[in-house]
């Protein structure tokens, strides 16, 4: 039988020691960590702080000095002569175009198996040009009887008919169709219409 051996040099309790300070180093190493990036987040709510007060002191600035400008040049009259009027009259027509009446019109006559590919206002605004696909003609002509019901496409012609490879050996008649559109309502000499 050998003898057993029994230390008792306290071994143990160094090495309990030793991870005891191991732990006060951990938790001192935390707290430096923690006080520096409350100090860093100070740092950067007060810098912050002054770029809010510089904007709110820029913002301040600008509002007096527009309060103090003289409304009466800022709001000029603006003559016109009777040409520009027109111009001006003529452009903002072109402007108030009734697209969303044009849109909603064109979407109550489609009919199945025909799509919009495009529409657009043609030169000078003098007519519309729209594109439709179809499998053949037997799809298109029931759309273009039903728009030419509305006023503003009674007078629509096919301009163009072509056969399109849609890819896959799948083909579509493709037509490209104008109509002329009403003048826009004449305004008289010198005035703008509202």
């Amino acid at each position: 039988m050998t003898p057993t051996r029994i230390d008792f040099s306290g071994r143990s309790r160094a090495l309990a020691l030793d991870s005891h300070r191991t732990a006060h180093r951990i938790a001192a190493a935390f707290l430096v960590i923690g006080v520096v990036m409350l100090a860093s987040g100070a740092a950067v709510a007060w810098r912050l702080a002054q770029r809010t007060a510089q904007v709110n002191d820029t913002v301040a600035r600008l509002q007096a000095a527009r309060d103090a400008a003289d409304p009466a040049a800022t709001a000029q009259a603006v003559q016109l002569s009777p040409d520009d009027a027109e111009l001006v009259a003529g452009a903002v027509a072109g402007l108030n175009y009734p697209w969303a009446n044009i849109m909603s019109n064109l979407e109550r006559s489609l009919t199945p198996g025909v799509s919009m590919i495009s529409i657009e206002l043609g030169v000078a605004r003098q007519s519309v040009k729209m594109v439709i696909d179809a499998p053949d003609i037997d799809h298109a002509i029931p759309y273009v009887d039903g728009i030419r019901h509305d006023p503003m496409f009674a007078q629509i012609t096919l301009v163009k008919q072509e056969v399109v490879n849609l890819g896959d050996n799948v083909t579509a008649m493709r037509f490209t169709l104008e109509a002329p559109t009403a003048a826009p309502a004449a305004t008289p000499r010198g005035e703008v219409a509202r």
